[in-house]
């Protein structure tokens, strides 16, 4: 899947657009950075892709390898692995 691109300015970032890979993405039940809903699972054998309608970051993708059983409507928490976040200014460049 191809990488989420959040608005920045919903995040409360001065970037003007904040990339994550949808595997350097983790999901939790109970507590996270970005509260979401599960729209669908997608289950392809050894991935399950999650599409999360997040508050603050939209529609996100998230890749995890292995079987992760969600039903749309539930809720999870998305957490971005902060070392793998990029952040990118108003020219698409990679801010640092």
């Amino acid at each position: 899947p191809k990488m989420n691109f959040i608005d920045g300015a919903k995040l409360g970032e001065t970037a003007k657009t904040v990339g994550v890979r949808p595997e350097h993405l983790t999901v939790d039940a109970k507590s996270g950075a970005w509260k979401g809903t599960v729209v669908h699972a997608e289950h392809l054998g050894a991935d399950t892709n999650l599409y999360l309608d997040c508050e603050k970051a939209g529609l996100l993708t998230v890749r995890i390898f292995g079987v992760y059983n969600a039903e749309p409507g539930a809720t999870l928490y998305a957490t971005p692995d902060p070392a793998k976040t990029y952040r990118f200014g108003a020219h698409g460049r990679v801010l640092k």
